[in-house]
């Protein structure tokens, strides 16, 4: 009986140990406070080199955790702990300066994720363990529904249809269908040296699609690909060393990450997901054949518009448009407005010139078609001395 007893209590002894030993991966954070003081695991394997960090600018307040992009702003939770001054909100920020555009109430207790699915915002709390589905346009609440497998969400992730979500404290993502909540799917966080994925994004890269996870305890972004069900990739997230929330622009290839502990939001450009396209062309006066200089160029994808004038050789070029249609517009005072069409290609340069015919005397500048007027009178988003990293806002200069 005694031997019995020891081996019992052996066996106890070597499930604690790896019951301890497992949770280390996990258990370094309070599960009931996701901002209690963290304390770093070793660090992960890292098999990948940084992408280039290109720009970074002060969070709106302190404490930003989930990031979202809408192709024109960027969006951030702000949970209203450690350095915050205006307690929760969800921020609309200018995605090139973080300049505040516009604050909401939060509708639950403890703001953590957001996603774009392409018309609204996704929103989860870690307070009520509720995910949000927002109209940001009235800023009311469509629907909610409870975080899948009683855990509440860390930041949230929207492609082809689902909805991913950070079950917190844990390293499992679930794939949810937006529609009843219910989980579909769960992906393991099998990176090396996981210990608490918190930021999450989807971008349109590899043959189906990537999933990246930003751990916010080895300082990490991770990619699990889709069509294989691997993590493929992993690389530092330095200079953020608490990335909390994930936001991608496949336009521009710009990626930020939001850090809780610098209250900063870092911009890192790793790629667009489609090749873009350029155009080009002279614009010359058609009686004479001379150059114009400055004439303005305007190229419309709507809801995109980008615009940049011609040089003293009438020569002007337009980079990294969408592929796809574009109608081009070219004004100069003085001249019959004139519009052409191009039909853009991925990683080709397609050549339009512009022969202007003179106006008689007195005639009126406003010939601008209808269907254009918005657009050419519109705050130009893009002039020849910026690339184009989005089709709405600029991120850098060349």
């Amino acid at each position: 009986m005694l031997g019995k007893s020891v081996l019992a209590m052996t066996s106890l002894l070597a499930m604690a140990l790896i019951i301890f030993v497992c949770g280390i991966a996990v258990a370094d954070f309070d599960s009931t406070n996701p901002d209690g003081k963290k304390v770093k695991n070793p660090p992960a394997v890292v098999v990948d080199g940084a992408p280039p960090l290109v720009g970074q600018f002060p969070s709106p307040d302190g404490a930003t955790r989930g990031l979202a992009f809408d192709g024109k702003y960027l969006w951030s939770a702000d949970n209203g702990d450690g350095n915050s001054v205006n307690g929760p909100k969800i921020y609309k920020l200018d995605p090139n300066t973080g300049a505040v555009i516009a604050s909401y109430p939060h509708p639950g207790v403890f703001p953590n994720g957001l996603a774009w699915d392409g018309k609204y915002l996704w929103h989860s709390d870690h307070g009520t363990g509720l995910i949000y589905k927002i109209d940001p346009t009235t800023w009311t609440v469509v629907n909610s529904f409870p975080s899948p497998g009683g855990f509440s969400s860390f930041d949230l992730a929207w492609y082809e249809g689902y909805l991913y979500a950070v079950r917190a404290n844990t390293t499992i993502i679930s794939k949810i269908d937006p529609n009843t909540g219910a989980e579909v799917a769960q992906i393991l966080c099998l990176y090396p040296g996981a210990v608490r994925p918190f930021g999450l994004e989807a971008l349109p890269k590899g043959n189906a699609g990537q999933l990246w996870a930003a751990d916010d305890g080895n300082d990490t972004v991770n990619e699990h690909d889709f069509a294989t069900a691997a993590w493929v990739g992993q690389w530092p997230s330095s200079p953020a060393t608490y990335p909390c929330g994930l936001a991608y622009d496949p336009v521009s290839g710009y990626l930020w990450a939001s850090c809780w502990e610098t209250d900063k939001i870092y911009i890192f450009d790793v790629g667009p997901a489609v090749e873009t396209g350029t155009i080009n062309g002279h614009v010359t006066d058609a009686t004479t054949g001379n150059p114009i200089a400055n004439a303005l160029i305007i190229a419309i994808q709507k809801p995109a518009k980008v615009q940049t004038k011609t040089d003293g050789n009438g020569y002007y070029e337009i980079k990294d448009l969408q592929p796809g249609k574009w109608a081009v517009l070219c004004l100069k005072k003085g001249y019959k407005l004139s519009i052409n069409r191009a039909d853009v290609k991925p990683g080709e340069t397609t050549t339009i010139d512009f022969r202007l015919t003179p106006k008689a005397p007195g005639s009126p500048d406003n010939d601008i078609p209808p269907e254009y007027r918005d657009f050419v009178n519109a705050a130009p988003s893009f002039s020849s001395a910026h690339k184009i990293t989005t089709t709405w806002a600029n991120i850098k200069t060349r």
